[in-house]
């Protein structure tokens, strides 16, 4: 009878619960990075997408709107920001050129980056890293400093660099480019926009836009082809470097640079604009596909992001000459030798200026060009506290102490640059307004789970999440710990 009582007394209680399962590690974490792609653009494209951004933005996708933090908002710094999870005061990466000793420095190179990329945490792991891009700026600040390949579209050349130089890219210059929805798109806007530019040079403003022919491969980058082409060559690298072919992570990156080509003409508010989105959702389904087929759907995880937004279109257009003019002025009439010089964003007085002229003189030179219609600031950065101001917390991330100019310019919201040969057509970037500093934050694959987050998220956060989804640490440096995607 005692044997029973005990046998029902174990009977009714509960087994110890298992403990959970860790989350799956990917083998390959795929990074994409959109160049130019303000939300507005994706919540349009997104309700027509059919391929790779219908599964990014699926039940099964974790999705966010992320900011970058600093002002700078340019391909050069946005994707050195992406790569480490840092701002430009830190990497140092403070434009796509600045000016040392006078001379124009190109910021495609390693050498200056003063923080851990993500693609090197990959790497001490024992992981392969393959950065792919049509700019060579965003391949190689993405690819780290122990990559297997770097390749990005040599514009001089006409074709990619290797291994991938041989690749036949003539297919592409008779291929007419016809909207894939022109019914959906004209709800939006017409196809005949006069502040639209030409990036072929033949007149087209509108659908259909003829063949290159002759003008390939100069006006290659502003069609979705090259979007294409630098999927195939994505593709061709799995295979090539056997990425995702056992247990320990491997890191690809894709930048996808002709939808900044494009909307640098069109603008993000165009038919262009939306189809090149659309064309990208078609060549981001066929990368997935393959992934699937090669990896194992539930093997690898993608992410995705922007180096930045881009503003809509406005009239209020700032010629550079106005500003070197009114900058030479104002030091004049302090009596003054030499001249400025500019590199948006920065501004340089002149090397041989006096020590104790200093101070007046940047505060001449700030006044007078903040008296130019279109600028809101000139600011004094190094020789001005900082305050709490969200501008000048932008400003202050965005500058390096020994690469930036004495004064950072920033832009009234609804003013452009001029740039020669497109007056007043197109737009552009690089301000700490909404349109430039919000991108979309997508992730899918092994070890997410499908949210929508209707909290801002730090674009700094993405590197840091990206070494976590991988069972890695955290690029050296970052300010922000990883997001929680499961």
């Amino acid at each position: 009878m005692r044997s029973l009582l005990w046998l029902g007394l174990f009977g009714c209680l509960k087994p110890p619960e298992a403990a959970p399962l860790p989350p799956p590690t990917p083998r390959l974490v795929v990074f994409v990075i959109v160049d130019q792609f303000p939300t507005r653009l994706l919540d349009r494209a997104k309700t027509l997408a059919t391929g790779g951004f219908s599964r990014l933005t699926g039940p099964a996708a974790w999705q966010a709107t992320a900011r970058h933090q600093h002002s700078v908002t340019f391909t050069c710094p946005g994707h050195a920001t992406l790569s480490t999870g840092t701002s430009p005061s830190a990497h140092g990466i403070p434009s796509n050129d600045w000016l040392i000793d006078g001379k124009p420095t190109y910021c495609a190179n390693l050498d200056f980056l003063r923080t851990e990329p993500v693609a090197d945490v990959f790497h001490e792991a024992g992981g392969s890293v393959v950065s792919l891009s049509l700019k060579d700026r965003g391949a190689i600040l993405l690819g780290g400093h122990y990559p297997a390949a770097v390749v990005y579209f040599d514009k001089k050349a006409g074709r990619f660099t290797p291994p991938f130089e041989n690749v036949d890219l003539s297919k592409y210059s008779t291929t007419e480019w016809v909207p894939l929805f022109p019914e959906k798109y004209a709800q939006w806007f017409p196809d005949d926009q006069a502040f639209e530019a030409d990036p072929a040079g033949r007149g087209e403003r509108t659908f259909p836009h003829a063949p290159l022919g002759d003008k390939f491969p100069g006006s290659f980058l502003a069609r979705p082809e090259a979007g294409t082409a630098l999927t195939e060559a994505a593709i061709a690298s799995i295979d090539r470097y056997s990425l995702g072919a056992d247990e320990t992570p491997d890191l690809l990156t894709i930048s996808y640079s002709e939808v900044d080509y494009i909307g640098h003409s069109f603008t993000s508010d165009s038919w262009e604009a939306v189809d090149s989105v659309l064309r990208l959702d078609q060549d981001l389904g066929l990368l997935f596909a393959t992934l699937d087929a090669k990896i194992g759907a539930e093997k690898y995880t993608v992410v995705l992001s922007s180096d930045h937004g881009a503003a809509p279109y406005t009239s209020k257009r700032i010629n550079q000459a106005d500003l070197t003019t009114a900058a030479n002025a104002a030091l004049r009439a302090q009596g003054i030798t030499g001249d400025v010089l500019i590199e948006d964003p920065g501004v340089w007085l002149p090397p041989s200026l006096l020590q104790e002229k200093r101070l007046d003189a940047l505060k001449a030179v700030a006044e007078a060009l903040e008296a130019v219609p279109g600028i809101a600031r000139a600011v004094p950065w190094r020789d001005q506290p900082a305050s709490d101001d969200a501008i000048d917390r932008a400003v202050r991330l965005s500058v390096d102490s020994e690469r930036s100019g004495d004064l950072y310019l920033v832009r009234d919201p609804d003013a452009l640059y001029n740039y020669p040969g497109a007056e007043g057509l197109g737009t552009s970037h690089g301000t700490p307004y909404d349109y430039d500093q919000l991108v979309p934050w997508l992730m899918v694959g092994a070890g997410i789970h499908g949210q929508v987050l209707s909290v801002e998220q730090d674009t700094r956060s993405i590197a840091p999440t990206i070494a976590n989804i991988a069972g890695l640490r955290s690029p050296k440096d970052t300010p922000n710990i990883a997001v929680n995607p499961r």
